[in-house]
């Protein structure tokens, strides 16, 4: 019984990654000035743009799940695509935050990634133990409150 449990809880945190994913990468409407109805053609650019890149990231995220589940041996490649797709996000922000900022959110996107990684692969090999200690991880502990920007 206890290991249906353990089962259900790995599927369940598997599922909250992915929702976690998704969820985060949507982007807020942005909305026009008081008093304005246009939108600068270069905002709707960069937003266009960074929608791209997030569905891009909620893709390859997928693909890494389920190619590593199934044991696929396309895995490592997702996943270096899923890791380039951080870099590229990164490089997104340079133009207005500078090179730092950019390189600065690739490096905690790409750690994000890594982490989750090590996750699906506890997921699929049944560890809890591996599960609840990454869980405690200073990388999962405070990954939603660095401040770096």
């Amino acid at each position: 019984m206890q290991s249906r449990v353990d089962t259900i809880n790995i599927w369940t945190l598997i599922l909250a990654l992915s929702l976690i994913t998704t969820l985060t990468a949507i982007p807020s409407l942005a909305a026009a000035p008081k008093g304005s109805s246009a939108v600068a053609p270069a905002a709707i650019e960069l937003r266009l743009a960074m929608r791209k890149l997030w569905e891009d990231h909620i893709t390859y995220t997928r693909n890494y799940i389920i190619s590593a589940l199934a044991g696929l041996p396309d895995t490592d490649a997702v996943a270096q695509r899923l890791l380039k797709n951080q870099d590229e996000i990164g490089d997104a922000i340079k133009p207005y935050y500078g090179g730092d900022a950019g390189g600065r959110l690739s490096a905690l996107l790409r750690d994000h990634i890594m982490i989750a990684t090590e996750v699906v692969k506890a997921a699929k090999a049944n560890n809890t133990a591996e599960l609840w200690g990454l869980r405690r991880s200073d990388g999962l502990r405070t990954a939603g409150t660095s401040p770096l920007f």
